[in-house]
């Protein structure tokens, strides 16, 4: 591709700061689970509030997977700049004359 250029360091350091939010998002989302107890919901209404307290854990369970899924997407682009990187020192140091950076 013409004209491509990763820069490295930068793109490593940014995944590396994603990571760090992300384990930060998670620590706060744990300590936050949700309670509800069926009985606020009302006299005669108990059946609704057991629904809403699983359809409040259910809510929390489905954030908690996406957090997840998005650190291992940011750990495999990390794992992938990576890659790169070492490809492309590999593939130049095969041209006489030219040091890989």
């Amino acid at each position: 591709m013409s004209g491509f250029e990763l820069k490295i360091g930068e793109s490593l350091a940014t995944l590396r700061g994603l990571l760090g939010e992300t384990a930060q998002q998670h620590s706060i989302h744990r300590q936050r689970v949700p309670y509800y107890s069926p009985s606020a919901s009302g006299r005669g209404f108990s059946a609704h509030g057991v629904a809403l307290a699983d359809m409040f854990e259910g809510l929390h369970r489905g954030v908690e997977k996406r957090i997840d899924a998005f650190t291992q997407t940011t750990q495999a682009a990390e794992e992938e700049v990576k890659r790169f990187d070492n490809t492309d020192k590999v593939f130049g140091a095969g041209f006489d004359g030219i040091d890989p950076k």
